[in-house]
């Protein structure tokens, strides 16, 4: 129980000093960025189907139309063309323990997986989500897959760029 209370306090915590919702429109000067590890220099890559894909952590290429992500209403969206898509970064109902979990790309309006997320444009800032209550963390350079932490780490920092 302590435990959860802590989880929910940090998550607060988080809330405080982050955006949550809309940062970038289509109209605005920046709508799409990469979203990248500060302590492992990696980011983010998403599948673009709306069938539940593992999001993976790879090598940062400006390039590739795979790794352009927006917040936009409370989510975390896979970008195509400056376009929301419909497809979601996601976590799957709420932690057991402080056991870590699979971070993916869903449908957004998908009902089992939390989509819901808070978003920092600030560097170094940790990305949570709101139901789980968990971070995103990325446990090392080697690691191939992201996963949602119950505590904050040294990993657990993103940048958007």
């Amino acid at each position: 129980m302590k435990r959860a209370i802590t989880s929910a306090m940090a998550i607060s915590a988080l809330a405080g000093g982050l955006l949550a919702g809309n940062v970038g429109t289509a109209s605005a000067a920046r709508f799409d960025w990469m979203v990248k590890n500060t302590a492992t220099g990696k980011c983010l890559e998403g599948t673009p189907s709306f069938t539940v894909h593992a999001v993976t952590m790879v090598r940062c290429n400006a390039k590739s139309p795979y790794q352009r992500f927006a917040p936009v209403a409370g989510k975390l969206v896979l970008v195509f063309g400056s376009r929301d898509v419909g497809i979601c970064v996601g976590v799957q109902g709420k932690p057991d323990g402080p056991y870590p979990r699979e971070v993916v790309t869903v449908n957004c309006s998908d009902k089992n997986y939390d989509v819901r997320t808070v978003v920092s444009t600030s560097k170094n800032s940790p990305i949570g989500f709101g139901e789980a209550p968990c971070v995103l963390g990325h446990y090392g350079a080697a690691d191939t897959f992201p996963s949602c932490y119950v505590r904050e780490g040294n990993n657990t920092k993103w940048s958007l760029t």
